[in-house]
């Protein structure tokens, strides 16, 4: 994850890459779209949705690095204010990702955001189906209220 994180900081900074490759080293440019910029917070989510508290710590910090960078500023990232809120970023400088009662909950809030849900639901799916009971029931707690929706009327799906 933390390979991810740095490579995305890579490839938004539009340095060039040397590969070494068959006939010598060559110079690449690495691009970084908005489709990139989705699978990238995607995978990051579904890492922090799992049941694995160093992997959901890993995840969260590696997200938190993106999400807070200034240098570079990491184009692309879908509804960003909406995200940063939901993950409790704006509020709280210091999150634990690895207590799943804290961070369930705040993935969870950021499953309506397009293009995120697929990636959240697969991590939560993991969770939901562990065998640790903080992790089972925090992950199947956070979707049920979130299946809800925000009125509480099952009007979310």
């Amino acid at each position: 994850m933390n390979g991810l994180k740095d490579l995305t900081l890579l490839a938004i900074t539009g340095e060039d890459v040397h590969v070494p490759c068959e006939g010598g080293v060559t110079t690449t440019t690495l691009y970084f779209d908005e489709e990139r910029c989705i699978r990238v917070i995607g995978t990051l989510l579904k890492q922090l949705s799992e049941k694995l508290d160093s992997v959901r710590m890993c995840a969260g910090t590696c997200l938190e690095k993106l999400l807070r960078s200034e240098e570079p500023t990491i184009p692309f990232i879908p509804s960003r204010s909406a995200l940063e809120k939901a993950l409790g970023l704006q509020e709280q400088d210091h999150i634990n990702w690895a207590n799943p009662s804290v961070t369930f909950p705040m993935v969870m809030q950021s499953a309506s955001i397009v293009g995120l849900f697929e990636y959240i639901v697969a991590g939560m799916v993991i969770s939901v189906g562990g065998l640790t009971e903080s992790v089972t029931k925090s992950s199947t707690s956070a979707l049920l209220e979130w299946t809800r929706g925000p009125n509480g009327d099952g009007k979310r799906l």
